[in-house]
């Protein structure tokens, strides 16, 4: 199982923002401020999504459960729960942070990195 340490989880985060941040280079300094704080809440879910994904490649999509003797059934696991929860807010992020896209960037840059990671 793979132990997903507080380094690698910062490591992850800063690749993604260095990543979504080059989208801006060209932007003026209001919209690189105001995309920033989206830039790096997106970072941050994108690696949490890249542990989340590893945790449901190792676990499985159901979990099953017993509670007392006579109690026990499957359910689906809290961890594709979170990944379902994850990519809706990356997903939300993205759209809003077209919206500071300055203009010489193709809005496709932004989708393709989208794909990218949208591997569920």
């Amino acid at each position: 199982m793979t132990d997903y340490s507080a380094k690698t989880r910062k490591s992850k985060t800063t690749r993604y923002k260095k990543q979504l941040t080059a989208l801006f280079s060209e932007a003026d300094d209001s919209a690189k401020k105001a995309a920033d704080i989206l830039i790096s809440r997106a970072a941050f879910l994108l690696a949490s999504l890249d542990e989340l994904e590893q945790t449901i490649y190792e676990r499985g999509y159901i979990e099953y459960y017993q509670n007392g003797a006579n109690q026990k059934g499957q359910m689906v696991s809290p961890a594709l729960k979170t990944y379902k929860m994850n990519m809706s807010q990356v997903l939300d992020i993205m759209k809003q942070l077209q919206t500071y896209l300055p203009e010489s960037v193709e809005v496709d840059e932004l989708t393709e990195f989208t794909k990218q990671h949208n591997k569920m």
